[in-house]
């Protein structure tokens, strides 16, 4: 982590903020010129009530500053609260506006989602500080989509360093609510945790404050030294504080909390400790804030702040070139970011005004900071400013300042979920290889255990290894497919009769055969159906032999108690461990590839170890979630997952490939979960043995 506060690069910007901010109100005296300022309207959707007042403040400080900047464009304002307004038609609206030139929002997650799909569909610059890891994930690649704080996957990571200081392998737990804000942290604890050094003992959630005691005994039943608390509000913050003082534990678990606790009501707790994004510490703008409204500003001030700064700076450019694109502006600036601090303040923003009607493009930085953004599309942010806290005597105490590693963990300084990956499993290369009978043949089971349109990804990873293996030989009868198969003809696609897990793939439905219906399935019929011995409920089983093998491929939700099956079931790892000795005691195959692309799915795998000939590769262990991949606007989902998509372009690109590659491959090409080999030691040397023997015939 990289220290942010050096304050003597910027002391002379403070020196002179502080000098001149008294100016702000005197607009009109402060020169004779006339200037015919043309109004940039911007639509600020965001909370009223409690946090108006501070709104409201940002709103007039920009405008005043870049009236001062006399660039020939000052801001006017329509200020929804979103809260109250009734947001899926209010985001129609401003979306399709000729006269908004941008919207900036929300706080909530949903809200954001909901403003940032209808903006989308119209390239409507939107502006926002949300921390949702999706939201980033899905409208980053829009163009239009402009996130001023870096997601809460850096949060966890930067939380989880802190924990790690010192190098010693403390057990932590993870206490997350269950909403969108606490799903970032679920994804990526257990996966951060492991990089960082640190041993994930316990995971739970909770969707109501009364909840949180009996979550905390969960999460902490095996007695982590450390737990990082993840609250919706203050209040469930107080709450989860006063948890950690119950005698229900022989030793104290110290926790860590994220950027919603950072609330007045939490000061009471002496010694409390957590993390919250602040403007970095040498553009200036905390100091300046604090001295003109007597307390320090908050996440979103800075942020909207730099919103409305990059409208009418954007907006001026726009008019000089007549680009009629405001985006393209937007991201042109961002490109020209500099290095420097203070740009934010109406003198940097008089001369960047200069700069763009004379026909160039400025070097600007934020009151966030330096606004370095994705070079890849320009619409997220890369280094967000944290300030590490504690209560102390009744006030917040910054720590350290701190943002996130540019060679520690993230592969890249661009994305946060983008991450070198360090905790790889070792197999012996020099391992004596088994014996097993002749191959005679190859059967292959294939079963998406999640239907409905929003989890279509499962779907067409299974279709796509279905028509893989066709186009490797095998025939329909020798593979089993279940699926809900409910997305061909579904009201949502647009395509009737296609499904494809790229924008301009194959159409994967072709020709397929379905053998059974989700809807129709249970752990006793897979129990059949494995059994190789068919009955009338029953026609098509897995009749393998002695010198088949068998590729398996499973792709559902899963949750630390087994795999989905549909909307209700769950098999559970000792289920599926049965099914699968059983098939091993009766010789009824050579050897068995499963391939499981689900959320800890590494916890059923553990369980089916020791059976011989059955190797198992999960998208993560049992401890993590896995991703999904390639969101696709126009259907409002997700074509596939990351761990399908690493494997499946492997085997095209090299159906021999070996074992170990294949893992290889896949461990560095899926992100934010850990994929992992289970019972290598009774299936044989991954470095000898190949994919070719369950592709080729």
């Amino acid at each position: 982590m990289k220290r942010a506060s050096n304050f003597f690069n910027s002391l002379l910007i403070i020196i002179f903020l502080l000098s001149s901010c008294s100016d702000d109100n005197n607009i009109a005296t402060d020169s004779p010129e006339v200037i015919s300022n043309r109004e940039v309207k911007i639509a600020v959707v965001l909370k009223k009530g409690d946090r108006q007042e501070r709104v409201q403040r940002i709103l007039d400080m920009a405008r005043e500053n870049i009236t001062m900047a006399r660039g020939g464009v000052v801001p006017s304002y329509e200020y929804y609260d979103e809260d109250t307004t009734a947001l899926a038609s209010l985001a129609v609206e401003l979306a399709s506006r000729q006269d908004i030139a941008a919207v900036v929002g929300c706080y909530d997650d949903k809200h954001t989602k909901t403003l940032a799909y209808e903006c989308a569909k119209t390239d409507k610059t939107m502006f926002t500080f949300n921390t949702s890891q999706e939201l980033a994930r899905i409208f980053g690649q829009h163009g239009n989509y402009w996130g001023l704080s870096e997601s809460d996957i850096t949060q966890c990571e930067i939380l989880l360093s802190l924990m790690a200081d010192g190098g010693v392998q403390f057990d932590v737990a993870l206490l997350a609510c269950d909403n969108d804000y606490g799903q970032t942290f679920v994804d990526w604890f257990a996966f951060q945790a492991a990089e960082m050094g640190l041993n994930p003992v316990g995971l739970a959630t909770y969707k109501d404050k009364s909840e949180i005691p009996d979550a905390y005994l969960k999460a902490c039943a095996n007695n982590p030294t450390l737990t990082l608390c993840v609250p919706n509000n203050a209040e469930e913050a107080s709450i989860m504080y006063e948890c950690t003082k119950m005698d229900n534990f022989s030793h104290f678990s110290v926790p860590f909390f994220t950027d919603r606790a950072y609330e007045p009501a939490m000061l009471k707790n002496e010694g409390l400790v957590g993390l919250n994004l602040v403007a970095d510490p040498a553009s200036g703008f905390g100091v300046v804030y604090k001295s003109r409204f007597g307390e320090a500003p908050i996440h979103g001030d800075a942020e909207l702040y730099d919103a409305i700064m990059l409208t009418c700076l954007a907006s001026r450019y726009d008019e000089v070139h007549n680009l009629d694109n405001l985006n393209y502006a937007v991201g042109t600036l961002l490109y020209y970011h500099s290095d420097s601090q203070g740009g934010w303040m109406s003198g940097n923003m008089k001369q960047a005004f200069e700069t763009i009607a004379e026909g160039g493009v400025p070097e600007v930085s934020g009151a966030v900071g330096k606004l370095d953004f994705d070079p890849k599309n320009y619409t997220l942010i890369t280094h967000s400013t944290y300030d590490f806290w504690m209560v102390y005597e009744g006030q917040f105490l910054s720590l350290n300042y701190m943002k996130r590693s540019e060679g520690e963990h993230s592969s890249s300084p661009i994305v946060s979920w983008e991450w070198n990956k360090t905790y790889q499993q070792q197999f012996d290369e020099h391992m004596s290889d088994i014996g097993y009978p002749a191959l005679t043949g190859n059967k292959a089971v294939i079963i998406a255990g999640s239907g409905g349109w929003e989890n279509y990804r499962f779907q067409a990873d299974a279709l796509e290894y279905y028509q893989m293996l066709r186009n490797s030989g095998y025939s329909d009868d020798d593979i089993i497919l279940i699926m809900a198969d409910d997305l061909a003809q579904n009201a949502n696609n647009p395509e009737k009769g296609v499904v494809r897990r790229s924008v301009d793939g194959d159409n994967l439905y072709k020709n397929v055969v379905v053998d059974y219906r989700l809807e129709d399935i249970t752990y006793n019929d897979l129990a059949v159906i494995f059994s190789g011995k068919p009955d009338v409920a029953h026609p098509e089983v897995l009749d393998s032999g002695a010198g088949d093998n068998v590729l398996f491929f499973w792709s559902s939700h899963g949750m630390p108690a087994g795999l989905a099956l549909g909307d209700i079931d769950l098999v559970s790892g000792k289920q599926m461990a049965r099914i699968l000795q059983k098939m091993s005691d009766e010789q009824r195959f050579r050897k068995m590839m499963w391939i499981v692309e689900a959320c800890f799915s590494g916890g059923v795998a553990k369980e089916c170890e020791g059976i011989p000939g059955l190797l198992v590769m999960t998208a993560a262990n049992a401890n993590e979630s896995s991703k999904a991949d390639l969101w696709y606007a126009p259907y409002n989902v997700y074509l596939t997952n990351r761990f399908t998509s690493s494997i499946i372009s492997r085997l095209y690109s090299d159906p021999a490939t070996s074992l170990r590659d294949l893992y290889n491959v896949a461990f560095t090409g899926t992100l934010g979960s850990h994929v992992t080999i289970y019972n290598a030691d009774n299936y044989g040397n991954l470095y000898q043995n190949t994919m070719r023997e369950f592709l080729g015939k």
